[in-house]
């Protein structure tokens, strides 16, 4: 299996060069040539951000605002265009985050993604929450395990198109559930927190397994 997956990565790393060469990388915010995001627009994404509070959580980790332009077409090309490219600039950003902040977190965690839609997954050809809890895993929690153990029970609104709070929150409610146990603490990874709906309705369920301890990260407040 590791063979596998190490071979994944070289063929993964063989693509990317190819593409690079038919479609030569330019700055996606700036348009300079020779990098998905050039050093100056990658520094001006900053972390001088509020710590929102979400029901349920017991902290929140947030690293930085959608209403950067950067942040927001780093995010929104990965999610929607399934830029695969931009993953080590992700990469790079929480590493930045994490030595500029200072972030630590110590103990035995269970990494846990807030759960997308399968048929946005079938869509976009993979599930961009899951890349994201790795970023995490490889630079936070090191020793966490990464679980699947949501599932939603039906059909609901993109929370994107839905402006109010209380549309989100009743949108939300009540369809999501846990499909295996999940004990401990748990870290939560979203991509963009906007009124905190989602992780909101996931800290429910977990509360009421007995999870004890719950924190949340999401790339980006969107408040």
């Amino acid at each position: 299996m590791e063979a596998l997956g190490l071979f994944q990565t070289w063929l993964s790393r063989q693509e990317n060069r190819i593409l690079d060469v038919l479609y030569p990388p330019a700055c996606i915010e700036c348009g300079v040539g020779g990098f998905w995001c050039c050093d100056s627009c990658f520094e001006s994404i900053d972390f001088d951000i509020e710590t929102p509070m979400v029901d349920g959580i017991d902290c929140v980790h947030v690293i930085g605002s959608y209403a950067n332009p950067v942040l927001r077409k780093l995010l929104t090309s990965y999610k929607y265009r399934s830029a695969s490219c931009l993953r080590p600039i992700l990469r790079l950003l929480v590493e930045r985050w994490k030595r500029e902040v200072g972030v630590s977190i110590d103990g035995d965690w269970t990494i846990l993604t807030t759960p997308t839609d399968e048929q946005h997954i079938l869509e976009r050809g993979y599930d961009h929450t899951v890349y994201l809890a790795e970023i995490v895993r490889d630079l936070l929690l090191p020793h966490a395990r990464i679980v699947s153990a949501f599932h939603r029970n039906r059909k609901t609104e993109a929370n994107a198109s839905l402006h109010e709070s209380e549309l989100r929150i009743g949108n939300i409610k009540g369809s999501i559930e846990l499909i295996e146990p999940v004990h401990g603490l748990v870290f939560l990874i979203d991509d963009v927190l906007t009124s905190g709906a989602t992780m909101g309705e996931c800290a429910r369920v977990l509360r009421r397994s007995g999870v004890e301890r719950i924190e949340g990260l999401a790339f980006a407040l969107g408040r």
